[in-house]
């Protein structure tokens, strides 16, 4: 079974949904790494996670770093894991820049193993009925819109 992996949350929920709808059992694995900032050397990338994610969150009430640190440390760990396992992924990316460093971040993951990789680049820009839609992220797209464009 081909593993799905995005680098933004909103959008790994988009494709679950999608593939429950059809009743399809797919693992989607969401891994918001934010690798457009900071450090990104593979050595200390949950401890510049953790200080980014302070820096960023740090004057709203109510959010949880340690919860989202242990949340992307959990994803990396069954990252690993399925790479163990040998799955086949297939990324979801855009030319934003989060998706495209974690795109190379995830190569270079898969670059010594035998597991195989295909990738759907998706339009940050596609035409809907008279005019062109123009999103941000992946996260923009939801399922009706997946639909209408057959993205999925």
């Amino acid at each position: 079974m081909t593993v799905e992996i995005t680098f933004n949350a909103l959008f790994g929920s988009t494709l679950r949904y999608y593939y429950q709808r059809r009743n399809v059992r797919k693992k989607v694995l969401t891994l918001p790494l934010m690798l457009d900032f900071g450090d990104i050397r593979d050595g200390g990338l949950v401890k510049t996670r953790t200080s980014l994610l302070r820096g960023l969150h740090q004057n709203l009430r109510g959010y949880n770093v340690a919860e989202e640190v242990q949340e992307i440390t959990d994803h990396l760990a069954f990252l690993k894991i399925l790479i163990q396992e040998g799955e086949t992924f297939r990324v979801w990316w855009t030319e934003t820049a989060a998706d495209y460093c974690g795109f190379l971040w995830l190569c270079q993951q898969l670059s010594k193993t035998g597991n195989r990789l295909d990738q759907v680049k998706m339009p940050l820009v596609f035409p809907k009925r008279d005019a062109l839609v123009q999103i941000t992220n992946l996260g923009e797209i939801i399922y009706e819109i997946g639909q209408e464009n057959t993205f999925f």
